[in-house]
């Protein structure tokens, strides 16, 4: 076994023994779970609903799911996996009740103000023309494009936050950019 693998099995056996002092109640074991995935589920969160706030409030609640559920949980998942199910489930609850509440776009007055370095390259026109390019692709491809360039991710980790094979995210990516060059004016 080579010593990469080695720290991915450590870090497996780690998180089991951290899932398991958090469900006797070592609270400090649950602080350092929510400290070893906050990022990655913020940061599906903020690709998923588009809106700084809404990903906050939707990940702490996803956490205190996670808590007030970890009784339930199987000690032969992986903790880091069920939590960004039931992320994910949340996600899509807060997309649904918008929707319901007929806010089909997100306004000015609703998008994150702080664009990533790739969108502050672009002048404020174009900034906006390719924000709505983006929220107007399908969440398959908006999802993993946003990941990656907004929030840094590698292709691994959103197949991880996915659960799909990362070929998938390739070929997600990669329709992605090929929609937003279709849609964009040529320049």
């Amino acid at each position: 076994m080579t010593s990469l693998s080695m720290t991915h099995e450590q870090g497996k056996e780690t998180e089991r023994v951290l899932v398991l002092a958090a469900r006797a109640g070592d609270a400090t074991a649950f602080a350092l779970l929510v400290q070893r995935h906050r990022d990655l589920a913020f940061a599906y969160a903020h690709a998923t609903l588009g809106n700084r706030e809404e990903a906050e409030d939707a990940t702490q609640e996803a956490f205190i799911r996670a808590l007030q559920s970890l009784p339930q949980f199987r000690s032969d998942a992986q903790w880091g996996t069920w939590l960004m199910r039931i992320l994910r489930n949340h996600c899509i609850d807060i997309i649904r009740k918008r929707k319901r509440q007929g806010t089909t776009e997100l306004t000015e007055t609703y998008r994150d103000p702080l664009p990533s370095p790739e969108f502050q390259a672009f002048n404020s026109l174009q900034q906006n023309e390719l924000q709505r390019a983006i929220a107007a692709l399908p969440d398959k491809f908006r999802v993993p494009l946003t990941l990656h360039y907004t929030a840094g991710r590698t292709y691994k980790e959103i197949a991880h936050v996915l659960e799909i094979p990362e070929t998938t995210v390739t070929g997600r990516i990669a329709r992605a950019l090929h929609l937003l060059r279709r849609k964009m004016p040529k320049e």
